[in-house]
């Protein structure tokens, strides 16, 4: 059976959506300060965080290393 992977242009996608997920942290931390509860909305990007992970993991192109590192 072949692998199937992500292409490579997808792959820097991915990437660079994780990257704009992990910013939302500290837009949660300014809108904790002004007494707005944000835990729902950490929670859900946790999961996201964690399916990019797998995906990165298990579907990486050739030649990039595969990892489950979270950005």
């Amino acid at each position: 059976m072949a692998e199937i992977t992500l292409s490579l242009e997808r792959y820097m996608t991915l990437l660079e959506k994780e990257k704009h997920l992990s910013e939302l942290d500290r837009e949660y931390d300014k809108a904790e300060e002004c007494g707005i509860d944000c835990q729902e909305l950490r929670s859900v990007r946790g999961m996201l965080g964690e399916q990019m992970s797998a995906l990165k993991k298990n579907y990486a192109p050739k030649g990039v290393a595969k990892s489950s590192r979270s950005v």
